[in-house]
């Protein structure tokens, strides 16, 4: 018990230290291997795997050959995506960040929609069968629903037909994709269409609404802006703030700031505030260094 209470110690340190969920997996099982005297690289070591034939269900695939066929190509979509790699826990205190990372660690949302050059995510779809309709993973659908909705990243719930209208399909993914709409508008909307089902069917459809921070950026042209920050693509407050007063909140993730100097580009040599969470959040407020 006290080994295993120390192998949590040791997972909690290396994830506060930002290291991902299968790198603190990794650095756990070679503490193990070494505390067991176990040698992996030792000739007839075991490794005892094999490659899965369903990494995606039947009514997975069927539903992606018709999702991938009326997409733009301005869309990229990744399946299985786990919300530990996509979502992050905006608290500073340690023990709240362990408490709420390990509750999406375990989990994956079916389909995520990405910008195809900025792979900027932009949208969710969940494939609903009839194991949603449990009890238990009810609760767990409203927990993915609400960490969705908290992160500003539309969600969208689809349940599982044998057949889906491609046109309908590909009117709800332009919808879906399409700044300032939510999920929630394009279900009042008729699109739930795009779904060959029963109505009684499609009543279990449910969606989120989400909300897309738009903040208007002011004084641009004499702004730190994405394209002059390599490496720091920027959701910028609009009002700038002076350099000599006290560290804004991130405009996005609402943490600390930190004062930066733009290193190339345009702006170099000019001040900025970045978000303390970088690189999970990009978020940058302007200087007035007046």
């Amino acid at each position: 018990m006290q080994s295993r209470n120390k192998l949590s110690l040791l997972r909690s340190i290396l994830r506060i230290l930002g290291l991902s969920q299968e790198a603190v997996d990794d650095i756990v099982d070679w503490v193990l291997n070494l505390l067991s005297g176990n040698d992996t690289e030792a000739e007839g070591a075991s490794y005892p795997y094999g490659l899965r034939d369903d990494f995606l269900s039947p009514a997975e695939l069927n539903f992606y050959r018709v999702l991938v066929s009326v997409v733009s190509p301005e869309t990229i979509i990744f399946t299985k995506v786990s919300l530990g790699d996509l979502f992050y826990a905006k608290t500073q205190d340690a023990s709240a960040w362990r408490i709420y990372t390990n509750k999406i660690d375990r989990k994956h949302v079916d389909f995520l929609l990405c910008n195809a050059q900025t792979m900027q995510p932009r949208a969710g779809i969940e494939l609903d069968d009839r194991s949603h309709l449990r009890t238990d993973r009810q609760y767990r659908d409203e927990f993915v629903n609400r960490v969705f909705e908290a992160a500003g990243l539309p969600l969208l719930r689809i349940p599982v037909q044998r057949g889906y209208a491609p046109n309908e399909l590909r009117s709800l993914m332009e919808r879906l994709l399409r700044p300032q709409n939510s999920a929630v508008d394009l279900m009042a909307a008729g699109a739930a269409d795009a779904v060959a089902a029963a109505p009684d069917t499609v009543q279990r459809m449910k969606s989120l609404n989400s909300t897309s921070p738009a903040i208007k950026q002011e004084n641009a042209a004499a702004a730190p802006t994405p394209q002059s920050l390599p490496g720091v693509p920027s959701f910028t407050a609009s009002q700038p703030v002076q350099t000599n007063s006290l560290p804004p909140k991130c405009p996005k993730c609402g943490g600390g700031m930190v004062l930066r100097t733009a290193r190339h580009g345009t702006n170099q040599g000019r001040k900025f505030w970045g978000c303390s969470n970088y690189p999970k959040c990009h978020g940058i407020v302007n200087c007035d260094s007046g």
